[in-house]
């Protein structure tokens, strides 16, 4: 009989009333004595809410709803868009898609969060970017209300768009309200002091965005855990015949 009950907590998952834990989870959760429960990274939600629902009484760890929206744009995606979007739709909605700058890779955000239907955290590394993004998710979706983080703003809607600084300030509180996380320049996202964007974030969805994804110091090897693996890539060189658009 399903006794246990899942829950957020500061960037983690909680398990409890759980008497003993089944051996398939054994793997995500330790025991955490202070509170009597065992705890898993939020991170690994995706992977073990299949295997635990069998034991779950109530799971209140997600928080997040459905974001139902279609771009209100008059674009037609370039063949490598549409490709980069079904690869990432065929990895499970988790990876990367690796593309040069200029070949429109905000638009493949956009109409990736369109497609997985879940409220929905961008994340940017500048203020500069942060306004671009925002530009579009409002010429794209002009009804709906859009929340932003960093630059003086701090504010929370069903689709957020956030600067790493300010997201990485706050996921310990935020990371069960998104089922999609979207990771412009993620190259950025390993750095020690980002990390926890994805770590402390339970979506279920993630995509990351990146012209350059290899760093130097060699953590972009943790991408699969932390956004999933690279999903698509294509070079300058490789689309030279296409058009490069902003």
């Amino acid at each position: 009989q399903a006794h246990a009950e899942l829950r957020f907590d500061k960037g983690t998952l909680l398990l409890e009333h759980c008497a003993q834990l089944p051996t398939a989870l054994s793997a995500y959760f330790t025991f955490d004595p202070r509170v009597n429960a065992y705890r898993a990274p939020a991170h690994y939600y995706a992977d073990l809410i299949k295997p635990l629902r069998p034991w779950l009484r109530r799971n209140r760890a997600p928080y997040y709803g459905k974001l139902l929206q279609t771009p209100a744009l008059q674009v037609q995606l370039y063949p490598h868009q549409k490709e980069a979007l079904q690869h990432w739709h065929a990895a499970g909605r988790r990876g990367l898609v690796v593309l040069p700058t200029g070949a429109g890779k905000t638009l493949v955000g956009l109409f990736a969060l369109s497609a997985a239907r879940r409220d929905t955290l961008i994340v940017v590394p500048t203020l500069d970017l942060l306004h671009q993004w925002y530009a579009l998710a409002r010429a794209a979706f002009p009804d709906l209300e859009l929340g932003l983080m960093g630059g003086g703003y701090h504010e929370i809607c069903s689709l957020t768009i956030a600067t790493y600084d300010s997201a990485a300030r706050h996921i310990d509180r935020l990371g069960n309200r998104f089922g999609l996380l979207i990771c412009d320049e993620a190259h950025h996202l390993p750095a020690e002091f980002y990390r926890c964007i994805a770590e402390f974030s339970l979506a279920p969805y993630r995509l990351g965005l990146s012209a350059t994804p290899e760093r130097g110091d060699n953590k972009h090897l943790d991408f699969p855990t932390l956004l999933g693996p690279v999903v698509y890539r294509k070079t300058p060189q490789e689309l030279a015949g296409d058009v490069l658009a902003p």
